[in-house]
Order: structure tokens, then C-alpha cells, then sequence
């Protein structure tokens, strides 16, 4: 049962590390377009890319 409990609050911190690194990337990102207007779409271009190229290499990579 430790164990369990265990597995289930790095469940949750993981959970929670998530959503609020969605929400401040997300406030990051509007205070860029209020400073840069569309020059922001750049690096939400880029970090989107990079995390689905990381994405698929991870995959490829548990999938051997």
C-alpha cells in the first residue's frame, strides 16, 4: 500500500507541475504578443515543434 500511495502523489505532482506550466507559458506568450504583436508566433512555432520532434523520438525510442 506504501507503495501505491507513493506512485500516486508523484502521479499528482506531475499533474500539477503540468497544468500550471501550461497556464504560465501561456501568460508568457500573451505578454510577448503584447510587446511584439506576431512576432510571438516564432518561439510558440518553435517550442511546439521541438516538443512533438521530441515526442516522436522518445516514442521511437520505448518503442525498440
Amino acid at each position: 500500500m506504501g507503495t501505491d500511495v507513493e506512485r500516486i502523489v508523484e502521479g499528482l505532482r506531475s499533474f500539477h507541475e503540468t497544468w500550471a506550466s501550461l497556464l504560465e507559458v501561456g501568460i508568457a506568450c500573451w505578454l510577448l504578443e503584447k510587446q511584439l504583436s506576431l512576432a510571438c508566433i516564432a518561439p510558440i512555432v518553435l517550442v511546439v515543434g521541438g516538443s512533438l520532434f521530441i515526442d516522436a523520438m522518445m516514442c521511437e525510442i520505448e518503442s525498440s
